[in-house]
C-alpha cells in the first residue's frame, strides 16, 4: 500500500526523537502501537465479515442454480411421463376398438 523503506522509517524516528525528546518517545511509541493493533484488529474483523458474507452469497447462488436444474429435470420427467401415459392410453383405446367390446 505505502512504499515505506528502512530509510524513511529511520528518518521519521530521528525527527520524532529530536522533536519529542527521549523522555516522551517511548510513551508515544506505546500509544502508536496500541492504535495500530486496534486498527489491524478492526480491519481483520471487517475482512472476516466480508469473506463470510461473500461465502454465504456464493452458497445462495449455488443453491438457486441447483434448484433451477431440479425444476428443469422435473419438467422433463413430467413431460416424458405425460407422453408415455398418452401413448399407453392410446394403445389401450386401440385394443378396445379392435375387439369392439373390450374382450
Amino acid at each position: 500500500m505505502f512504499d515505506v523503506g528502512f530509510f524513511e522509517i529511520t528518518l521519521v524516528l530521528l525527527i520524532a526523537l529530536l522533536v519529542l525528546g527521549p523522555e516522551r518517545l517511548p510513551g508515544l511509541a506505546r500509544t502508536i502501537g496500541t492504535w495500530v493493533r486496534r486498527a489491524r484488529r478492526m480491519v481483520s474483523g471487517i475482512r472476516d465479515e466480508i469473506d463470510k458474507e461473500l461465502s454465504t452469497e456464493d452458497w445462495k447462488r449455488e443453491i438457486d442454480r441447483q434448484r433451477e436444474q431440479l425444476r428443469d429435470i422435473r419438467a422433463r420427467l413430467e413431460g416424458q411421463s405425460g407422453k408415455d401415459g398418452e401413448a399407453e392410453s392410446g394403445k389401450i383405446g386401440e385394443g378396445e376398438s379392435r375387439n369392439g367390446d373390450g374382450s
